[in-house]
Formats: structure tokens, sequence, C-alpha cells
């Protein structure tokens, strides 16, 4: 629970730095907070899934890999 608690803290003091650069500031104000977040992982969620090509290319991926552990 402390590692939890510390984690947290470190992230804290992270973003109060990270606030006093100008660039930070710039991306964050210009780049990222336009975005619809919301409808970003909303996108997400419903494209997300199983299809024919997604098996299709980890079972390729699974093969390949097979070979390489050898």
């Amino acid at each position: 629970m402390d590692d939890a608690i510390e984690a947290t803290d470190h992230r804290a003091r992270m973003r109060e730095r990270l606030l006093h650069l100008a660039l930070y500031r710039w991306w964050r104000q210009l780049l990222v907070a336009p975005i619809d977040h919301e409808a970003v992982v909303a996108r997400i969620v419903e494209d997300s899934g199983w299809s024919g090509r997604f098996a299709f290319m980890t079972r390729m991926s699974a093969g390949i890999a097979v070979p390489g552990r050898s």
C-alpha cells in the first residue's frame, strides 16, 4: 500500500514540475486539450474486438515468434 501512495506522490510532484515548463504547457493547451478524449475511448471500444483480420494477424505473429524462440 505504501508503494501505491509513494507512486501517486511521485506522479503529483512530477506533474507539478512539468507545469513549469513552457513546452509542456503549450503541448497540453494546444494539442491535448482540444481532443475529445471520451469520443476517442468510445471509438476504440466500438472498433475493438475480434475480426477475421485480427485473428489472422495474431496467428501469423505467433507463428513468427515460435521459431524465433529457438
